[in-house]
């Protein structure tokens, strides 16, 4: 957005300005409150759709994401968020519910996912209860990365280097691998990309900051690659 736009009456919209009339009435500053909040939730869904596309028509384009000159969202961003809207057509995403609480049960089962959803929705979880239902086991279906034993922090005793050295990322690469073995199904790759998405997520997160570990993050990328190579190829 690279000039203000005028958005209704007196109310002009810019990157780092939302102007609004002095003689602006109560109930339409509550209206544009709620337009906000459902602008601000529908971003990701954006986001992911727009990059699904984009993967879907034009091939691979994370060279495109990490140009110095690339003025949108990163690679990772784009990514995680196509790989949780191919888990979920339209009609299965809930208006009530945010793409967070989407991404949290992204690498289930179709099933698995409508039900914790819906159990969502009746209890009004928050984004992290739904997270905690998943992570406690109930009903839980782990995929390609559920048997990895990833080392802890207090595991690491040698040069950080030598630790990264230790970690199996080939296991990780054969076991999803596994995973998706024929029969191939659109839903058993899409599931394992989830799956890869957010166990890399959670590896970034733990051992990102520490030093040496980038060549075991950047091989785990390679394998979320592609599998999504592998879900274009059965959609």
């Amino acid at each position: 957005m690279k000039s203000p736009i005028m958005l209704g009456k007196g109310i002009i919209v810019s990157v780092v300005r939302l102007g609004l009339p002095a003689d602006l009435d109560h109930a339409r500053w509550r209206e544009i409150g709620t337009t906000l909040s459902h602008l601000e939730r529908a971003v990701a869904w954006w986001v992911g759709d727009w990059w699904a596309f984009g993967e879907h028509r034009y091939g691979a384009l994370r060279e495109i994401s990490e140009d110095r000159g690339w003025p949108g969202p990163a690679y990772q961003t784009c990514a995680n968020a196509a790989a949780v809207c191919r888990a979920f057509e339209i009609s299965r995403r809930r208006e009530t519910l945010s793409f967070s609480h989407h991404e949290a049960v992204a690498a289930l089962a179709p099933a698995e996912q409508d039900r914790l959803l819906d159990q969502a929705e009746r209890e009004r979880w928050s984004r992290q209860q739904l997270r905690d239902a998943v992570r406690s086991g109930r009903s839980v279906v782990r995929l390609a990365v559920r048997s990895i034993e990833l080392p802890t922090r207090r595991s690491i005793t040698v040069p950080a280097k030598r630790a990264a050295d230790r970690v199996a990322v080939p296991r990780i690469i054969a076991r999803v691998s596994k995973a998706v073995s024929p029969p191939m199904t659109k839903g058993s790759a899409r599931e394992a990309e989830c799956d890869l998405a957010h166990f890399l997520k959670q590896f970034e997160d733990s051992y990102g900051g520490i030093r040496g570990f980038a060549p075991v993050i950047e091989r785990m990328r390679e394998a979320q690659a592609m599998l999504s190579q592998i879900v274009l190829c059965t959609t």
